[in-house]
């Protein structure tokens, strides 16, 4: 073998030679450890010495105690050893391996020859493991993105600095939370303060933070679903030690106590002001009492909080303008700094007040607006915002139209009360939001309610009269999360809970409302096939201003976002009719279809048409 590939320990190499020559020759090597075959009744004598344990370790270890486990020898023993690293260690061992037992000799063994390749993976190692000590943001120097000073200054100066983090991250939209959350994770990583990760979000944001961990910062996360869940033989939110979830799975009751169970070092919770609570009063005979109302979101990350040793809040909205909300929410914080509102009444607002402090200096709270973000240079780093409302008026079919369809909701879709006024409400906003989406999407919408309802009064009809009660009783019975709103749901769920809604308690019912139905799909029709669409006129008005030139020559891009998918395929056909080219986003793509329509808008289409689900795992601020 080549020399070269060694490393030669300097003195040491003449006393190897001279070592190996000798053994050759028949000679006696000086340096030889001298074996002594140990009797087993004598082991314990070893104990406070070095022995060899072939088999069991590789190096000498230092004997600290041996015991026996049975009369005799036949039984063996369980001997505790320390290691060279100075870890201690238990081992069983047979009666036979104790006899092989030899005591490790006290002169300095023969230096053997380091592997180079393998002795520069060792340093390269222990280099990257220290490399924290001497660069303070060695994670941006590992991670693909470029961090701007507000990142820094929230990372490496406000959050990174505290013995135990329990932060509330409130910067507006588009500053890049999620990016400053990856660098949290990544240098307390770097400094093994963290092993088990936890990051809660809404169910549509799963995938984006899964994609954001991986790509900027090299750090793969499970995202447990109800589907995985049950797929698993094991409990996976033990088996993971990086785990992305929606809170509203990781909070049913079914579930949660999973959560709880595992021992999270850090818990990040997106959009944590939807974990909510708030103060009800009651008067008695004993006089005016308080009861808080905890979400079960609120409760969970009221038992996280508790347990976790570090963690983030991220929000950009942390305040609703509702004063006990924000109190309550706050406290997840810390219960015992931040006080109970309705205990110490106008008092909390004021201690809140002094602990937060909002500002640079908080070691609780970090909240800045996009007009006060800088780039590296000092300049502003959003352009700033110039809001326009063009204004439109519906011709007369259209707001015929639109009397008709808000007669049916009322009557059909009326209001209710206890459990059912959430599933109800739901479906009267969706539907409703259809509506003033455009004529195309509540046609299409109606069409869809259509079908469903006389696929239902088929299968009603085709029961026998004491089991239809049944079937209608169960569908009233199919309640919705009522803690989920409109902008919790993705666009399937909205489908799905317009397209199944019913209030019909009676079969009778169900006919007068396919009735009704049938006479708005074709009045809908008529308005979509023949009228003037007044929202897509001013759309026209306004692009062919002086301010959208630039989109004409082909150096602009424009982003147009609609709620309904329907009212997105019909903008998009008009807007190639005008001469532009275009793509398309909504949540009925996978996260493969988006990031390759956020590529072809990026080089090539002109106008992207996107539904909220645009912001859904990719990033459209280069436009």
């Amino acid at each position: 073998m080549e020399l070269s590939k060694y490393f030669n320990f300097g003195a040491w190499l003449s006393l190897v030679e001279r070592t190996v020559r000798d053994r050759e020759v028949g000679g006696s090597n000086p340096l030889a450890p001298i074996p002594q075959i140990l009797n087993v009744s004598k082991l314990s004598a070893l104990v406070g010495r070095k022995i060899r344990l072939p088999g069991q370790f590789e190096v000498p270890v230092l004997l600290e105690d041996i015991r026996s486990l049975g009369e005799g020898d036949s039984a063996g023993y369980e001997c505790r050893v320390r290691l060279p690293n100075g870890l201690l260690d238990e081992i069983v061992i047979s009666s036979e391996e104790a006899a092989l037992a030899e005591a490790a000799s006290e002169t300095p063994s023969i230096a053997r020859l380091a592997n180079a390749d393998q002795l520069r993976l060792l340093l390269e190692s222990a280099r990257i493991r220290l490399a924290y000590t001497y660069d303070r943001q060695f994670a941006v120097s590992l991670s693909g993105i470029r961090t701007l000073p507000h990142q820094i200054e929230a990372v490496y100066q406000a959050m990174l600095p505290q013995p135990r983090l329990r932060f509330l991250l409130a910067d507006d939209p588009g500053a890049g939370k999620t990016i400053m959350a990856g660098l949290l994770v990544k240098e307390m990583k770097l400094r093994e303060a963290i092993e088990r990760i936890l990051i809660l979000c809404p169910a549509p944001l799963t995938i984006q933070w899964q994609d954001e961990m991986l790509r900027w910062f090299s750090e793969f996360f499970d995202i447990i679903t109800a589907e995985v869940d049950k797929q698993q033989s094991i409990n996976p939110w033990q088996r993971s030690s990086q785990v992305i979830a929606s809170i509203d799975y990781a909070k049913q009751e079914n579930v949660r106590e999973r959560v709880w169970q595992q021992r999270w070092d850090l818990v990040i919770i997106d959009e944590a002001h939807k974990c909510a609570a708030y103060t009800k009063s009651r008067s008695g005979q004993s006089g005016r009492s308080f009861e808080v109302t905890e979400t079960k979101r609120y409760q969970l990350a009221k038992r996280l909080s508790a347990t976790a040793e570090y963690l983030l809040l991220l929000t950009a909205t942390p305040h609703h303008g509702n004063e006990d909300r924000f109190a309550h929410f706050i406290r997840l914080l810390d219960p015992d700094l931040f006080p109970e509102p309705h205990l110490l009444q106008s008092e909390a607002r004021t201690i809140r007040r002094d602990i937060l402090k909002l500002g640079s200096n908080s070691p609780w709270c970090l909240r800045r607006l996009k007009e006060d973000l800088k780039d590296l240079n000092g300049k502003p780093l959003f352009p700033n915002r110039h809001a326009k409302t063009v204004t439109f008026y519906l011709n007369s079919q259209e707001y015929a139209l639109y009397k008709s369809v808000t007669d049916y909701i009322n009557k059909f879709i009326p209001q209710q009360t206890g459990l059912k006024r959430f599933s109800a409400a739901l479906t009267r906003t969706v539907l409703q939001r259809r509506l003033v989406s455009s004529t195309c999407a509540i046609y299409e919408s109606l069409q869809r309610r259509l079908k469903r309802q006389q696929d239902l009064l088929k299968d009603l009809e085709n029961l026998p009269p004491d089991q239809r009660a049944k079937r209608l009783e169960a569908l009233q019975g199919k309640m919705l999360d009522i803690e989920q709103e409109e902008d919790d749901l993705d666009e399937q769920t909205r489908d799905q809970l317009i397209n199944e809604y019913t209030q019909a308690v009676e079969i009778d019912q169900l006919h007068k409302e396919i009735t009704v139905l049938k006479e708005l799909v074709e009045q809908a029709r008529q308005v979509r096939d023949c009228a003037s669409d007044s929202k897509l006129i001013a759309l026209k008005n306004c692009l062919n201003e002086s301010q959208f030139a630039e989109l004409k020559d082909g150096r602009g891009k424009l982003l147009v976002f609609t709620e309904h998918r329907d009212t997105l395929s019909h903008v998009r056909k008009h807007l190639e009719k005008w001469g532009f080219t275009t793509c398309e986003i909504h949540g009925y793509m996978n996260i493969h279809e988006r990031k390759r329509a956020q590529e072809l808008f990026r080089t090539s289409a002109q106008v992207c048409i996107a539904t909220e689900a645009a912001g859904e795992g990719i990033n459209l601020q280069f436009c």
